[in-house]
């Protein structure tokens, strides 16, 4: 899984927050030796970001499909979309083996801030992104007005 080998890259080369080799990924496995010991996260294909760029692909893709706008300008926010998101998962899964390199190893502390990462990360997010689109495209619409007022004079 890439997600978990940037992770492991991060954690090793950029971060290095542990002992020996702090990260090391094995397909959907990522062994964490941290300050409080050995923890093992086990990533399935939900917990790796599939859901949310789902969730997140179909309400953009809703959100665009309404407003007026060339279909390119449609196709790059989507593909920002795109970026972004796999950007905050793979954030999200870089904070969740932090957690367990540094502060607990605890499974149970380690499960709550697990259920809550997912959105704390991804709704500021979606609120962030949708809010830059319709900003932007009004800013663009404005534009417009004025150069057809101005070409109307």
């Amino acid at each position: 899984m890439y997600i978990l080998k940037i992770n492991g890259f991060i954690n090793n080369h950029i971060i290095n927050v542990g002992t020996g080799i702090p990260a090391i990924a094995n397909g959907n496995l990522l062994s964490l030796n941290g300050l409080h010991g050995p923890f093992a996260l086990k990533v399935f294909w939900p917990s790796a970001g599939v859901q949310s760029m789902i969730i997140y692909s179909l309400v953009m893709l809703a959100f665009l499909l309404k407003m007026k706008m060339p279909v390119r300008r449609k196709l790059v926010y989507f593909g920002l979309e795109i970026i972004g998101t796999t950007s905050v998962n793979l954030i999200r899964i870089i904070s969740l083996s932090l957690f367990a390199l540094i502060i607990t190893t605890n499974v149970k502390e380690w499960e709550g801030f697990h259920s809550i990462a997912g959105e704390i990360m991804f709704l500021p997010w979606l609120g962030i992104y949708l809010a830059s689109v319709i900003y932007i495209e009004r800013k663009a619409a404005d534009r417009l007005q004025k150069i057809g007022q101005q070409t109307q004079h």
